[in-house]
């Protein structure tokens, strides 16, 4: 599994970006406007093996732009993938 980075998207006020580093998954989710926030999510080794035989990451990307943030996470927990989260 080699690093990569890359956006699901990126528009005036949302911004979804990914990396795939050491064999770990890491999404930040930002939102500005009238509320702010900022969101890292980060699958661990042995969650990013289990959401990979799966789905690749291409089709993880297309599932972001499709559905956004709330898709992607939203095929974590159908599938049982456990996720940390930190929302600011």
């Amino acid at each position: 599994m080699e690093n990569r980075s890359f956006v699901f998207y990126s528009e005036r006020n949302v911004y979804l970006s990914g990396e795939l580093r050491d064999g770990c998954l890491k999404l930040e989710s930002e939102v500005y406007g009238y509320i702010n926030s900022e969101g890292h999510y980060s699958l661990n080794e042995e969650e990013t093996k289990k959401l990979l035989s799966l789905i690749s990451i291409d089709e993880l990307i297309e599932i972001g732009k499709e559905k956004h943030l709330d898709g992607v996470l939203s095929f974590f927990i159908d599938n049982s993938i456990d996720y940390d989260c930190i929302v600011i």
